[in-house]
């Protein structure tokens, strides 16, 4: 019966690899039997006697050390080590490009449906370790809660971080200054200035009382002038663990109804720095309430 398989066909890329490997194969061998023949060499000559066995040793020497041994150390514990940095290269090039496909901890947190919850906003800063900063047009719920919550809902917590030494300063808008009457015209908000100077009868209140408590930490309040953009709570923005709720005021829309964004310091630095920076020029034009 005649066997109808057909013999196996190489390319010249197959042929050159085999070719390749069969000579690294004999080069090793070669340079092995070189070592051994030099070393067998040098030591047949240490106790033989003649002008010629001297000459014949270093020879040997000459080819086992020479010539065996750095070809060798290139072909095998090089190489080997070549192996080892290069895996350790993609293991890092593995990693990087891992952490650079995972955008997760990039992706900011917003709630859509705009002013959280109190429970959320006390989660939020409760941890606090340095300052939280209260910016807005009115703050008119933040202060209310003091009143209107459980003391242990909101109230304690806010003198826990007191009793720490954290800084509570809140921004609150001028109800007097020239820009007030415009902006409550183009918010169609006829009611806002008496809500704001309602608001900040209510902050003066709860400062005084904290202000004879003595605290550690101080809790201060401030007038500034410039026209109202956005909603912001700030925790700690000197600290790696800094974060920040903003919120950009819409017209037409409530600003209760507006989306609150949530960023990290850790995750989002660059955003982090651009609006603390802008936090802390208006907090240099601002007037302290007294």
């Amino acid at each position: 019966m005649i066997n109808d398989q057909k013999p196996a066909v190489y390319s010249k890329s197959d042929l050159k690899v085999l070719l390749r490997r069969l000579t690294g194969r004999y080069q090793i061998l070669f340079t092995i039997s070189l070592f051994v023949a030099g070393i067998s060499l040098r030591i047949i000559s240490i106790n033989q006697t003649g002008a010629l066995w001297p000459i014949l040793g270093e020879i040997g020497t000459f080819i086992a050390a020479v010539i065996a041994i750095p070809f060798i150390y290139e072909k095998l514990v090089k190489t080997e080590d070549r192996q080892v940095f290069l895996s350790d290269l993609e293991d890092l090039l593995d990693d990087k490009l891992s952490a650079l496909g995972d955008t997760s901890t990039k992706k900011l947190r917003v709630d859509e449906d705009g002013r959280m919850a109190i429970l959320q906003k006390v989660a939020f800063f409760k941890d606090a370790k340095q300052e939280i900063f209260i910016l807005a047009t009115s703050a008119s719920s933040f202060v209310d809660y003091f009143e209107s919550r459980p003391y242990s809902e909101f109230k304690q917590p806010v003198v826990e971080a007191l009793k720490r030494g954290v800084n509570f300063s809140v921004f609150l808008f001028d109800p007097d200054c020239p820009n007030a009457s415009t902006y409550a015209m183009d918010m169609n908000d006829s009611y806002l200035l008496p809500k704001i100077n309602l608001a900040i009868e209510g902050y003066i209140k709860v400062r005084d009382e904290f202000r004879m408590a003595d605290y550690p930490g101080k809790f201060e309040l401030y007038r500034y002038s410039q026209l109202p953009s956005c909603y912001m709570l700030v925790i700690d923005p000197q600290e790696p663990e800094g974060r920040m709720h903003y919120s950009h005021y819409l017209n037409g829309l409530k600003h209760a109804d507006t989306p609150i964004i949530e960023v990290y310091k850790a995750e989002n630095p660059i955003m982090f720095d651009k609006y603390t920076g802008y936090v802390n020029r208006l907090a240099a034009s601002s007037k302290n309430v007294e």
